[in-house]
C-alpha cells in the first residue's frame, strides 16, 4: 500500500479575553527637586504624548519621561526630561503671520495644523471637535462675521524623543491587556504547502473537531457607590472574568494515491501529556518541524523526503468522536467511519474537553517502542472559576449540561452527576435560604396569631360601632318622655273614611 499522507492546519474564528501583569514601580523623583536645585523653568511642548486629533486635545503621557539627571538644553535655559533631546533653532528673526478667515472652513488651527493634515481615511475631520474651531464656527455662523488672526512665533528648539525609551507603565499596562484579550494568534496553524488556511490541490479540507478556548483572567473594576445620592465612594474589586475563543480543527486528507512528493511525510506527535513513540520524549524527529494542532497537541512533518523518510511512519488519517476518517471505505455507514482503514492501527492523540481524537499509522509501526503510559481521568478541565478567590462550591455549564463541585475539604473540583446537583442544591438552600421545621411551624404560629388577632379587632369595632347607636337612640326616647303626663293616654285623630 502506498504512503497516505496528509497536510495539517488550524485556525479560529473568534475571541474575546484579558490578563493582568504586575504594575512597575514609578519613578518618583519629578522634576521639582532639578528646578529647586537649578533654579531654570522646565520645557513644557515634549513629544512622547497621547493626542486626539478629533479635538486636538493631549489625552496624556505614552512615553515614560523622568528628571533624574536634571538634564539641561545646550544653552541651559530649561530643563529637559532623560528621554528627549533638543535641536536648537540658530535664527534670530521672529515669524509674524496675520490671515482673514472669510470663512470657518478655511480654519486650520496655529498649534496642531501639521498633525491635523495628516493624510488618513478621515483627516477631513481631524480637528474639527476641537474647542477652538467650533467657537469660531459658531461666531461666524451666528454673528455672520468673519476672522482675523495675528500669530509671532519663535521658534527656539526642536524637540526630539530619544528611540529607546520605554512606555509609561499605564500605557504598558493597557497594551498587554489588549494584547492578551488575542487569544488566536496562540492558537491558529497555517498550511505549511500552501502559506494559508487551506488545502493544496488534490486534498480536501476535512473538520476533525470545533471546541472552546478558555482563559480566565482578574481584573480590577472601580464603581461609585452612592447612598442617598448624596454620600459617595469609589469602591474597587477584583473581578474574576472568562474569555472564550472557538476554534476548528482541519486536516487535509489525499483525494488520490497519486500526488507524488506533494504532501508532508509523518514523524509522530506529542501532547503536553503524553510522548511522541518515535523518540519517547515531547520532541520530534531530526529534521522535523512541529504543527500545532489543538491547545496542546504537536504533530511532527517535513517536506524533505531524502532526509526525512528515515524517521517517516505511514499515515492513515484523523477521526475523532464527532467525525470519522474519511481514508476508509466511503460506501460502508458514517458509525464505521469512526476507525483506520485496513491495514492500520489506531493510536490515542489526545481527549479534548472530553472528546477522544485518534489518528491512525501502518500497523506494527510502533513496535518495539515503549508502551503508552496509562491516562488517567479527569478527561475534561475543571472550570476556570477555580482560579478565583471564591465562596463558589458549584459551577454548572448550560451548554454541555456539566456540573463540576468543589470538595470543602481539599478544594479541588470534580465533575459531578445532574442528581448530586440537585441534592447539593436542595442542601445549599436548607442551610442558606430555607426554613428549619422549627422556624417553619414558629412562622406559621405567628401568622396564625396575627391574623387572629386582626380579624379580634375588628369584630370588636363593628360591635363598638353598633353599641353608640343604641345607646343614642335611648337617649333620644328618654329626652321625649318626659313631655308626656303620666298616665295619660293622647287622643287620637278620627280617621275620615270613604263614604
Amino acid at each position: 500500500m502506498k504512503t497516505l499522507r496528509a497536510a495539517l492546519l488550524l485556525w479560529t474564528v473568534a475571541a474575546c479575553a484579558e490578563t493582568d501583569d504586575p504594575l512597575e514601580e514609578v519613578d518618583e523623583t519629578g522634576f521639582q527637586k532639578c528646578r529647586d536645585a537649578l533654579k531654570l523653568p522646565v520645557l513644557e511642548v515634549l513629544p512622547g504624548g497621547g493626542w486626539d486629533n478629533l479635538r486636538n486635545m493631549d489625552m496624556g503621557r505614552v512615553m515614560a519621561l523622568t528628571y533624574t539627571h536634571c538634564r539641561t538644553t545646550e544653552d541651559g535655559q530649561y530643563i529637559i526630561p532623560n528621554e528627549v533631546f533638543t535641536v536648537p533653532q540658530k535664527q534670530s528673526a521672529l515669524e509674524m503671520n496675520s490671515e482673514i478667515l472669510e470663512s470657518w472652513m478655511d480654519y486650520k488651527s496655529s498649534t496642531s495644523s501639521s498633525i491635523n493634515l495628516d493624510i488618513s481615511l478621515f483627516s477631513k475631520v481631524n480637528g474639527k471637535f476641537s474647542a477652538e474651531f467650533q467657537r469660531l464656527k459658531t461666531l461666524q455662523v451666528r454673528d455672520q462675521a468673519f476672522t482675523t488672526r495675528v500669530e509671532v512665533r519663535n521658534v527656539i528648539y526642536t524637540v526630539k524623543i530619544n528611540p529607546a525609551s520605554e512606555l509609561t507603565w499605564e500605557f504598558k499596562k493597557e497594551l498587554l491587556d489588549i494584547s492578551d484579550v488575542a487569544l488566536c494568534p496562540n492558537l491558529e496553524q497555517k498550511n505549511p504547502l500552501t502559506g494559508d488556511f487551506s488545502c493544496p490541490s488534490g486534498y480536501t479540507a476535512v473538520r476533525l473537531l470545533s471546541q472552546i478556548h478558555e482563559e480566565g483572567y482578574n481584573h480590577l473594576e472601580c464603581k461609585k457607590k452612592c447612598t442617598l445620592y448624596i454620600f459617595c465612594k469609589t469602591v474597587c474589586e477584583d473581578v474574576f472574568r472568562v474569555a472564550r475563543a472557538q476554534f476548528r480543527a482541519f486536516w487535509c486528507a489525499a483525494s488520490s494515491q497519486d500526488l507524488g512528493n506533494l504532501g508532508l511525510l509523518f514523524g509522530g506527535l506529542f501532547s503536553s501529556r503524553s510522548v511522541n513513540p518515535l523518540t519517547n520524549q515531547q520532541s520530534c524527529p531530526a529534521g522535523y518541524t512541529i504543527l500545532n494542532l489543538f491547545e496542546t497537541l504537536k504533530v511532527c512533518v517535513t517536506q524533505d523526503y531524502e532526509l526525512g523518510h528515515r524517521f517517516s511512519i505511514p499515515f492513515g488519517g484523523f477521526f475523532s468522536c464527532a467525525v470519522g476518517n474519511p481514508l476508509i471505505n466511503s460506501t460502508l455507514s458514517r458509525d464505521l467511519q469512526k476507525r483506520c482503514p485496513g491495514g492500520f492501527s489506531q493510536h490515542l492523540a489526545l481527549i479534548s474537553d472530553g472528546c477522544q481524537v485518534s489518528y491512525c499509522v501502518r500497523a506494527g509501526a510502533f513496535t518495539g517502542w515503549s508502551l503508552p503510559t496509562a491516562r488517567l481521568p479527569p478527561f475534561t478541565r475543571p472550570p476556570l472559576m477555580s482560579q478565583a478567590a471564591t465562596n463558589t462550591v458549584i459551577v454548572t455549564n448550560s451548554e454541555s449540561s456539566s456540573s463540576w463541585f468543589r470538595d470543602s475539604q481539599t478544594h479541588r473540583w470534580r465533575l459531578g452527576e445532574p442528581q448530586e446537583l440537585r441534592r447539593t442544591m436542595r442542601n445549599i438552600q436548607g442551610e442558606n435560604g430555607g426554613l428549619s421545621g422549627g422556624a417553619a411551624v414558629g412562622v406559621s404560629v405567628a401568622v396564625t396569631s396575627l391574623l387572629a388577632a386582626l380579624i379580634a379587632l375588628a369584630f370588636y369595632g363593628i360591635r363598638k360601632y353598633r353599641s353608640k347607636g343604641h345607646h343614642a337612640i335611648n337617649r333620644e326616647q328618654e329626652r321625649l318622655l318626659p313631655e308626656t303626663a303620666p298616665g295619660t293616654i293622647p287622643e287620637l285623630e278620627p280617621e275620615h273614611q270613604a263614604a
